[in-house]
């Protein structure tokens, strides 16, 4: 039986390690909290769940791990600040999250700061970014151990997405944070990052959608001696990436389709989206930044899902053309084999889920899709 996991957990399209870096680091929680989530991070818990529970279980997770806790309760409920007792509502910075910069990021801080000659300056550092949740530890998600931060927005709505809960850009959604809160985090497991050539990732929703953020983080990375990976699904303009990109080490592009109408199928937005995604992939190759094309493959034959299935031999074909007709930057294919594990999420969200009933790839499906791709001269992962 699929363990399924806590509303406002990250679910992964990896086949590997499925949910696995968000169960392991939070085993014990689930077993103390069996009611409402906690979503539980280095220095920094999210809670979803019933606001009595919630406030409960904060409380206890406080005092017995000693960690500031970032409460995202409703608009009308009301979480103490640790830092001096005043409450903070949904959306709002905690006191706790702001004030509590550790030394070692504060120092590095003001040394790039120098360096720098004022271009890294208090205000970025202050700069307030949506945040839906934060892994400390990701090994699937760029070179090395990585922090992942998973922001809050996306204006696609595909199909498969196994996190539509992080899609929402409102306002009162996700956590409100600074860059300095991000970065503390990072700077806490510095040298385990750098040991294993890791870093910072940035997911969604999408990134992209936070220019100015990413930018700010992807400095801070910069200035820890780590390198920053963005995982996207391409927005923007040549503005935007000429922003972001020059502060970014690897990419991670999830491709959809390399059909134009599935590709507006599968992301239900505008078939220019398509042209968006294939700009910014010639942009990379442009740059020369490391880039792995992420395909998420749906290999199911029933006729309802048809317009869906990504496994056809000229699907494929495209993909690998794709990729070596940008290799310099384009360093292999990640396979994502489709799965249902944010499937709850549109549920409780009351959204209609379109691939209800599609089953999952089997083993020799993801092995002859894998065979084709290296037969055409493609590296592939998955």
């Amino acid at each position: 039986m699929t363990r399924v996991p806590p509303r406002g957990f990250i679910v992964r399209h990896s086949a590997v390690v499925v949910c696995k870096p968000t169960t392991t680091l939070s085993t014990s929680l689930l077993t103390k909290y069996p009611g409402p989530c906690e979503s539980a991070f280095e220095g920094v818990t999210a809670s979803v769940g019933p606001p009595s529970a919630r406030s409960a279980a904060c409380a206890r997770l406080a005092s017995e791990s000693n960690r500031d806790v970032f409460s995202v309760g409703s608009a009308s409920s009301r979480e103490k600040s640790p830092a001096n007792g005043e409450t903070s509502p949904r959306g709002k910075i905690s006191p706790s999250n702001t004030q509590r910069v550790p030394t070692r990021w504060r120092a590095c801080r003001a040394r790039f700061a120098s360096r720098e000659r004022g271009r890294w300056t208090e205000k970025a550092c202050a700069m307030v970014g949506r945040v839906h949740s934060i892994d400390s530890f990701t090994a699937v998600d760029g070179h090395g151990i990585r922090l992942i931060a998973f922001l809050q927005g996306c204006r696609k709505r595909c199909a498969f997405c196994c996190n539509v809960d992080s899609t929402n850009a409102s306002a009162s959604k996700g956590m409100a944070m600074t860059v300095d809160g991000v970065l503390s985090k990072l700077a806490r497991n510095r040298k385990y990052y750098a040991a294993s050539g890791g870093g910072l990732t940035l997911s969604g929703g999408e990134c992209l959608l936070q220019p100015d953020f990413v930018k700010a983080l992807a400095t801070g990375s910069k200035a820890l001696g780590l390198t920053t990976a963005i995982d996207t699904a391409a927005e923007g303009n040549e503005t935007v990436w000429n922003e972001i990109l020059p502060h970014v080490d690897i990419v991670l592009l999830c491709v959809k389709s390399t059909n134009r109408a599935k590709y507006h199928r599968i992301t239900g937005t505008d078939a220019d989206e398509y042209d968006t995604m294939r700009n910014f992939l010639r942009e990379l190759d442009r740059r020369k930044i490391d880039t792995w094309l992420r395909f998420v493959l749906m290999t199911d034959d029933d006729e309802r899902f048809q317009q869906y299935r990504t496994n056809d031999a000229d699907e494929l074909r495209d993909l690998a053309a794709l990729a070596k007709s940008h290799d310099g930057c384009v360093r292999g294919v990640e396979l994502l084999p489709y799965h249902r594990f944010g499937v709850y999420k549109f549920a409780e969200l009351g959204l209609e889920y379109k691939l209800d009933g599609m089953k999952t790839p089997t083993i020799d499906e993801i092995q002859r899709a894998v065979d084709f791709l290296r037969a055409e001269g493609v590296t592939v992962v998955y």
